[in-house]
């Protein structure tokens, strides 16, 4: 019976362990948990017996052995995660196990003069367990909290075998927990040490791959940055554009003034009545006034951009803007914003074939928050993977939305984009 106890109180409180951080991500529930750990521990607590009582308590340790995969494939079918990330957490919990048992058998055989699966060492077994328990813990959450953001497959398919190579000497040398070794100060050292040195493992490769994810994160952030930062010149190359166009306009419209009037001048001094019809055809022919669309000049070209592009297109553009200057967002993320919407729902517009082509802009403050609203109608063709749109022109992601997006989250906001197969609704928000 002691060595059914040893086996039970070795063995349980570390396959426990192996759940604990992953309670969130299991897959059956935890009565399921229960259910299969109980199975698990019954079965070999059963087989052991049998082994005793046949006279051949020596099978006892090769049932440990055979049991081992089996509660390990239990621990894998219960837990959603990929298995190269789980058997490298495995194998903590292994390594913890034998630091416990190693060091309980000590002090068994060095203090008591106890044998290695005696009563004696179960007790010290809880007790380490007891004492250790919630540091080993909170060190195993950290590591799982770590480990679930870093994202590299091919670095966690061979990661395992740093800490697996390890557990692996550490057992030939000092699996056998003969009574006459086991009390030993090599034993402890051996064991121990060498186990430790495993912990110490972890800790570094988790560290490691932490900074090494940070560094990621990092890159990808400048990149994002860096493209944005192209965007935006671009956005003022076309407000430039703009500027240039309208230069070049009035200059045309002054040496054409200056024509009318010299005219105007040698009508008043030939011909009055002549001079009155044409003063009323140039009435009639003065240009309507440009189009204001808010208050804020950047994305007012912008939009009186889109708006000449819309009447050449034959697209219906409705716009009622409240877009103030000197805000937290900066007129150059605006026109990103405002100059992608327009841009992709144009070019939506233009590939219809038939139906009506609309366009629908509407922005306003409110509570601290700018939102930009838009819907544009669209031929019903729309692809999408994982929130990312493919670009029309090319067979790769597009790049309107995603700076949409990219801005809005720049400034404590978000993007949506919605479609039904006739509208594309796109919803932004960012704080002000």
């Amino acid at each position: 019976m002691e060595t059914l106890l040893h086996l039970l109180c070795s063995t349980l409180p570390a396959r426990l362990l192996a759940y604990v951080p992953f309670l969130r991500s299991l897959r059956f529930g935890k009565w399921a948990v229960a259910i299969s750990v109980i199975c698990s521990q019954g079965g070999e607590l059963l087989l052991s017996w049998a082994a005793i009582a046949s006279g051949h308590p020596e099978w006892v340790r090769v049932i440990e052995f055979l049991f081992a995969p089996i509660a390990m494939a239990i621990v894998f079918l219960n837990i959603k995660m990929p298995p190269s990330k789980l058997l490298f957490f495995y194998l903590f919990v292994i390594d913890y196990l034998m630091i416990v048992v190693g060091l309980s058998s000590f002090c068994a055989a060095r203090l008591l003069g106890a044998s290695s699966r005696s009563w004696q060492s179960s007790a010290f077994c809880l007790l380490v367990y007891l004492l250790t328990w919630f540091p080993v813990c909170r060190f195993f959450r950290g590591c799982v909290a770590r480990v679930e953001r870093t994202n590299a497959p091919a670095l966690w398919r061979v990661i395992w075998l740093v800490p697996a190579l390890t557990t692996a000497i550490v057992l030939i040398f000092t699996g056998s927990l003969d009574d006459a070794l086991v009390g030993s100060w090599g034993f402890l050292f051996t064991r121990v040490g060498l186990l430790i040195c495993v912990l110490a493992i972890y800790w570094i490769i988790v560290q490691s791959l932490d900074n090494l994810q940070k560094q990621a994160a990092l890159e990808k952030r400048l990149s994002l940055e860096t493209h944005l930062l192209s965007v935006q010149i671009e956005e003022q190359r076309k407000h430039g554009k703009l500027l240039m166009e309208n230069a070049e306009r009035i200059r045309r419209q002054r040496r054409e003034l200056r024509h009318q009037l010299t005219y105007l001048q040698e009508l008043a001094d030939t011909d009055p009545e002549k001079l009155l019809a044409y003063l009323s055809t140039l009435i009639e022919s003065i240009p309507a006034p440009p189009e204001v669309f808010c208050k804020n000049e950047a994305v007012n070209a912008i939009v009186s951009h889109y708006s000449a592009v819309c009447k050449r297109e034959g697209v219906e553009l409705s716009a009622e803007l409240s877009v103030l200057s000197g805000g937290a967002v900066p007129d150059n993320d605006l026109c990103v914003v405002f100059g992608n919407l327009l841009e992709n729902a144009v070019e939506a517009c233009s590939r219809m074939t038939e139906g009506r082509r609309f366009i629908t802009l509407r922005s306003a403050p409110r509570q601290g928050l700018l939102i930009i609203t838009m819907d544009n109608s669209y031929g019903g063709s729309v692809r999408e993977e994982n929130g990312q749109f493919y670009s029309s022109k090319r067979e790769s992601f597009g790049i309107g939305l995603s700076s949409v997006r990219a801005v809005a989250r720049k400034y404590g906001g978000e993007a949506r984009f919605e479609y039904d197969g006739a509208v594309f609704s796109s919803s932004v928000y960012m704080k002000i």
